[in-house]
């Protein structure tokens, strides 16, 4: 008011002097409105309401995804990011140890989306992987890093400089070791075996991740009770926890989610609980840095409905004290992961009903202007809310104290 700060938020209640008052009121990402109030002797009301001043701004690398992007300098996600900035002048970059530099300074008007793209090219080094047996004989296999192929043993290769997990494949089996490389510099990496390569083991399931068997697909007529195939992938035994993400946030991966009264990041007493308050970008951010992936929309309802197509995911029983929701629970927001083992899947996954709703990979509608939940949360009353089927849409941006996620991966 006349240039002071009267409150730091809405609502607001002072006493002031009466007489001809300039009132002013700003937000983040709102148009500033102002005007004269004359207040006299008695209660004097001023409410208003502000315009949005954003606009959606789409960043894109290429070919290449995946990329971490910097807007302001702050982390903002990895390509391709859908995100809302308030409108004016912005600076969005390629800032990466892994990635060559790009920038781009852009202006953003109210309401007008824009697309920003980046090219977004990674660093490379060389690569020479000499594998030999116990008699120093040459073995020829293919060359892993970070588990994709990107040649054969005793070649030197162009592979990515950020690359950490080397793995050799031959015939006889299979090695793994760390590795570290520099940008533009060769380096030769010499394995010796014994009697033979050691036997490579591949673990059925990761730690924390169940394996969800597959189905097959079926064609209907004219399309009409069609389904997808779903091959056998691992999916989170629980929803990522605020703990999880905390260190994602402190490896500069991700960036921070909202806070609120029922968000939960930034409370120390909220560390198992699901991370909420986040949107499809830091969802799918955090997955990538995990090494994993957002689940589709079939496999987390394959996940959900087991292979006897079940209604809820512990079975065909009406939702009592299976989850958290509204129905029975006596928390208010969301409850620690796995809380309520009654309602596991028959993979022994937890929380699939209630709790948050999960963001997944998949575009709601054909012009994907927003992307699929599953699960219902923690306000859900109903039980058709919380059903195995149930599912809604929501645009990427959003965030709110009732979505949070989990990650998938191929198996």
């Amino acid at each position: 008011m006349d240039g002071a700060t009267l409150c730091a938020a809405t609502p607001c209640k002072k006493m002031v002097d009466p007489g001809l008052r300039t009132f002013r009121m700003s937000a983040d990402k709102h148009v500033t409105k102002e005007e004269r109030v004359r207040v006299d002797g008695d209660e004097e009301r001023v409410a208003w309401k502000l315009e949005g001043n954003t606009a959606v701004v789409t960043v894109d690398t290429g070919a290449v995804s995946g990329v971490p992007i910097v807007i302001d300098g702050e982390a903002a996600g990895k390509s391709p990011l859908r995100v809302e900035l308030a409108a004016g002048p912005h600076r969005i970059e390629i800032k990466d140890a892994c990635y060559e530099p790009a920038r781009a300074d852009v202006g953003v008007e109210r309401g007008a989306p824009k697309r920003v793209e980046l090219n977004g090219v990674q660093k490379t080094a060389g690569l020479r992987v000499e594998l030999s047996d116990s008699k120093d004989e040459p073995v020829q296999g293919d060359v892993k890093l970070d588990s994709v192929v990107v040649g054969r043993t005793w070649k030197t290769l162009t592979v990515p400089a950020c690359g950490k997990e080397l793995e050799v494949v031959a015939k006889e089996g299979g090695v793994k070791q760390s590795v570290s490389l520099r940008a533009q510099k060769t380096t030769t990496v010499g394995v010796r075996v014994g009697a033979g390569l050691t036997p490579k083991r591949v673990p059925s399931a990761i730690a924390g991740m169940a394996t969800i068997p597959g189905k097959p697909g079926k064609s209907g007529f004219l399309g009409i009770g069609s389904r997808s195939e779903v091959a056998p992938f691992l999916l989170d035994v629980t929803e990522v926890t605020v703990e999880a993400y905390v260190a994602c946030v402190q490896a500069g991966a991700c960036s921070e989610p909202d806070r609120g009264e029922n968000c939960n990041f930034g409370r120390p007493d909220r560390a198992n609980h699901p991370v909420n308050c986040v949107d499809w970008n830091q969802a799918n951010a955090f997955c990538a840095w995990a090494q994993k992936r957002l689940p589709t929309d079939d496999e987390w309802q394959q996940a959900a409905e087991s292979a006897e197509g079940r209604t809820y995911p512990w079975g065909e029983e009406v939702p009592a004290h299976h989850l958290c929701w509204k129905g029975t629970s006596r928390y208010v927001g969301t409850c620690p992961v796995g809380s309520f083992p009654s309602g596991d899947s028959a993979q022994g996954v937890k929380d699939l009903s209630g709790n948050v709703w999960e963001w997944t990979e998949s575009c709601f509608d054909r012009r994907c202007s927003s992307s699929v939940m599953r699960g219902g949360s923690w306000t859900s009353l109903l039980p058709r809310y919380v059903r195995a089927a149930s599912r809604d849409g929501a645009d990427a941006t959003w965030r709110t104290d009732v979505a949070g996620f989990r990650c998938a991966r191929s198996n």
